[in-house]
C-alpha cells in the first residue's frame, strides 16, 4: 500500500496560484500527436484523435480519454471517450481513440484533451515530493445539471510538485452558512463517468479537469470547504512533448479578429 498524501484546505478569501493547461495534456506514458474537431449530422462536435506511447520500453494498458472544454476560463463540462482498442500498446506505438460531446461549434472557447494510461502501483516513499497537487480555484463551476438543481462542482487541479501523482480523492464540503452542512460533493467512483480520477496519473506542471457531484441543493449553497489527497506514483522527468498543438473554433475566431 502506498502512503497517502492528505491536504485538508479551508477556503477562505484567497486564491491559489496555478497555471492552466494551454492546449491539450499527455501523461507521462502516452502524448497525443493528432486531433481533430467533427461536426456530426446532429452539430455536435466529435474529437478524434491518436495517441503515442512515448516510454522507450514498457508496453502501456490505455484506460480513458477525457476532454476538459472551457468558455472564459471556466469548465464548463469534462468528457469522457474511450480508446479504440483496449489492447497494451507497445513503445512507440499508436492508439486511436473517438469522444463524443453534447457541445455544438461556438459554445466553448477552450479545450484540454488527456489521453490515460496504467503501468504500475504508487511509490510509498513521498520524504523527497516537493509541493503537491492543488486546486485551480479560477477554474471552478459550482452549476447543476439537467432540472435536479442540485450542485455539481467542475474544475481542474494542478500539479505543482516534482513527482508524478495518482490516486486522487477530493471532497467539497457544502455549507449553507457558517456552520449548516447542506451535503458534499466527491468525485465518481466510476471509470466509465465523466469526470471520473479513475487511473489518472498527472505529472508535473499538468492540468486536469473534473466534476465533483453531490446531492445538495445549489440554491441553498453559502460558502464551501475542500479536502484534496493523493498518492506518489514515482519521481520521474516530463516526456518530451511530441503533442502538435491544436485550437478549438472559439480560440481561432479569436485570433481571426
Amino acid at each position: 500500500m502506498s502512503a497517502k498524501v492528505l491536504v485538508c484546505l479551508i477556503v477562505v478569501a484567497c486564491l491559489i496560484a496555478a497555471k492552466p493547461a494551454t492546449a491539450f495534456y499527455s501523461d507521462e506514458y502516452f502524448s497525443v500527436v493528432h486531433i481533430e474537431e467533427i461536426v456530426g449530422d446532429d452539430g455536435k462536435v466529435v474529437f478524434v484523435g491518436e495517441a503515442l506511447n512515448i516510454t522507450e520500453f514498457q508496453a502501456i494498458q490505455p484506460t480513458y480519454v477525457y476532454i476538459t472544454l472551457k468558455l472564459q476560463g471556466a469548465v464548463l463540462a469534462v468528457v469522457s471517450g474511450e480508446p479504440d482498442s483496449w489492447e497494451q500498446v507497445q513503445p512507440g506505438g499508436i492508439c486511436l481513440f473517438t469522444v463524443e460531446t453534447d457541445f455544438e461549434q461556438g459554445q466553448y472557447d477552450e479545450f484540454s484533451i488527456r489521453f490515460a494510461g496504467f503501468a504500475g502501483q504508487p511509490n510509498p516513499n513521498t520524504e523527497s515530493l516537493i509541493g503537491g497537487l492543488v486546486l485551480v480555484e479560477e477554474s471552478l463551476n459550482f452549476t447543476t445539471f439537467d432540472a435536479d438543481s442540485t450542485v455539481v462542482v467542475l474544475g481542474e487541479l494542478y500539479n505543482d510538485s516534482n513527482g508524478i501523482l495518482g490516486n486522487i480523492s477530493l471532497e467539497f464540503r457544502l455549507f449553507k452558512d457558517e456552520d449548516c452542512l447542506i451535503g458534499v460533493a466527491t468525485l465518481s467512483g466510476q471509470s466509465r463517468d465523466p469526470g471520473s480520477m479513475w487511473y489518472q496519473n498527472i505529472t508535473p506542471g499538468s492540468t486536469i479537469g473534473f466534476i465533483a457531484y453531490s446531492q445538495a441543493p445549489l440554491s441553498k449553497l453559502g460558502r464551501w470547504e475542500y479536502s484534496l489527497g493523493y498518492d506518489l506514483v514515482k519521481f520521474a522527468p516530463m516526456p518530451e512533448d511530441t503533442a502538435i498543438e491544436a485550437a478549438s473554433w472559439g480560440a481561432i475566431k479569436v485570433m481571426g479578429r
